[in-house]
């Protein structure tokens, strides 16, 4: 949800935008106990440096 509110204002500034979300907890009873946050952000920083690292290398053979 909170993606949404940052989608529709690049959309009404027509900013180009990208979101990557990662998965803390499956869907169950609320149990904060159970959520892998660390998991999730290691998993989102290996993908947004797989990105980064991706249009470096696309824009150095440019």
């Amino acid at each position: 949800m909170e993606g949404a509110a940052f989608f529709y204002a690049c959309l009404m500034e027509r900013i180009p935008c990208l979101q990557i979300r990662t998965i803390s907890n499956y869907i169950e009873d609320r149990n904060k106990g159970r959520w892998n946050v660390p998991l999730a952000i290691d998993n989102l920083n290996t993908i947004a440096l797989n990105i980064i690292h991706h249009n470096y290398l696309a824009l150095m053979q440019s």
